[in-house]
């Protein structure tokens, strides 16, 4: 299992009415943990989005990234079953996705849905938030909210 899953932490602003109780976190930047051109990853988080808008279901911008964020990649907070969010993951060539239940934050493998627990979500998203952001993440406005969420 990749160690530095395990120490992602989050930027998001608050959603209005609150973080549901269970969901996930999917980029799809990065394709199979690869290096990918901005381009490239534009597009590719067009699609995710697009794809959420098809399906219909709750979602809101977050982006995760290093402690220091100095690798960052924007994704989305989704509320879907487990196995259609690691199922949705495997579509963008996800090697992982998040999974939040409660405050518990866990790993979710895409190729065999191994889970790894890491920690507190709300304690990720605190730490995440405190940090300097980097710049607009694809597809937001100047809040960090996705359009239509």
């Amino acid at each position: 299992m990749n160690p530095l899953y395990a120490t992602a932490l989050f930027q998001a602003a608050p959603p209005h009415g609150g973080w549901p109780t269970t969901f996930a976190i999917i980029t799809a930047c990065d394709p199979r943990g690869q290096p990918t051109d901005d381009q490239l990853n534009i597009g590719l988080d067009a699609e995710l989005e697009g794809r959420l808008q098809t399906l219909e279901c709750w979602h809101w911008r977050v982006t995760g990234g290093s402690p220091d964020f100095s690798h960052a990649e924007p994704g989305f907070a989704i509320e879907l079953p487990l196995i259609d969010a690691v199922e949705l993951g495997r579509n963008f060539d996800q090697i992982a996705v998040f999974w939040i239940e409660g405050d518990e934050l866990s790993v979710i493998y895409c190729d065999d849905g191994a889970r790894q627990k890491i920690g507190s979500w709300r304690e990720r998203h605190a730490r995440g938030n405190a940090l300097p952001r980097k710049g607009p993440c694809f597809g937001t406005d100047t809040d960090g909210n996705a359009p239509n969420s």
